[in-house]
């Protein structure tokens, strides 16, 4: 069971991560829009 545990861990700290990095990634391009001139 602990095993188990650890392993379902281990991928939802893969998607945290992925979805950490994509909120960074739709920030900038947001920031990117904002600064263009209109």
């Amino acid at each position: 069971m602990q095993g188990f545990n650890v392993l379902v861990l281990r991928k939802m700290k893969k998607c945290w991560i992925a979805f950490f990095v994509l909120n960074i990634r739709i920030l900038k391009w947001f920031r990117d829009l904002d600064s263009f001139p209109p």
